[in-house]
């Protein structure tokens, strides 16, 4: 649930998390929440607000966040028995007006051990950062190297369907993500409507019949 709720009822929001914790998914309120609370000065009273409407986690994006305001959610949000997903990495990358290269491996890992040492629950890997990325000849080495010096449970693998545009294109990424890190690898920004194709690649299916 993002945004949106401002538009929205307290009342309805309360209602819908409700029923999303009682069928086991854990409410998560996206980067932008918290974002906008940095930029009114207000992150104390924006966790606040979603611990008492019912969220068990919320992001902290690097794209709307400085560092230390992300270190500042982080410790916040633990206080508050949030659990934080802290994002890193640059995004758009390639793209016109953003930056041209993604950051260097050295970099990523240092910044999500620091990140994670600073009780980020979780780490998410931009995922311009990774397509950047695996266009170098070492890339799907370096990808691994980070895995193995961060921890593969401590990494959420961000896969937003905007960027890549179709099944085929996605599932290209999501496959080598399933075959290279196991079946639970943590994947983020799933599209609902591809979460059954995407478990049956975690256990070796055919996605056909689903998809077409």
């Amino acid at each position: 649930m993002g945004t949106e709720m401002k538009l929205q009822r307290r009342d309805a929001v309360m209602e819908r998390l409700a029923f999303l914790k009682q069928h086991g998914i854990e409410p998560y309120a996206p980067g932008g929440v918290a974002g906008k609370a940095a930029k009114q000065d207000c992150i104390e009273m924006c966790l606040d607000e979603l611990v008492e409407l019912g969220f068990g986690a919320v992001e902290a994006s690097s794209i709307v966040l400085t560092p230390p305001k992300i270190l500042e959610v982080i410790q916040k949000g633990k206080d508050r028995g949030l659990k934080v997903f802290a994002e890193v990495g640059r995004k758009h990358i390639g793209w016109e007006g953003g930056p041209k290269t993604h950051m260097s491996t050295e970099d990523v890992i240092q910044r999500m051990q620091a990140l994670l040492n600073a009780g980020a629950f979780k780490v998410i890997y931009e995922f311009t950062e990774i397509v950047s990325l695996l266009k170098e000849s070492r890339g799907l080495e370096r990808l691994i190297d980070l895995f193995a010096a961060v921890g593969k449970d401590n990494i959420m693998l961000e896969v937003p369907i905007s960027s890549v545009g179709t099944w085929d294109e996605l599932s290209r990424y999501l496959s080598l993500f399933i075959d290279q890190f196991g079946p639970n690898v943590n994947l983020g920004n799933v599209s609902p409507d591809h979460v059954m194709a995407i478990e049956k690649l975690r256990h070796n299916f055919s996605a056909i019949s689903i998809l077409g």
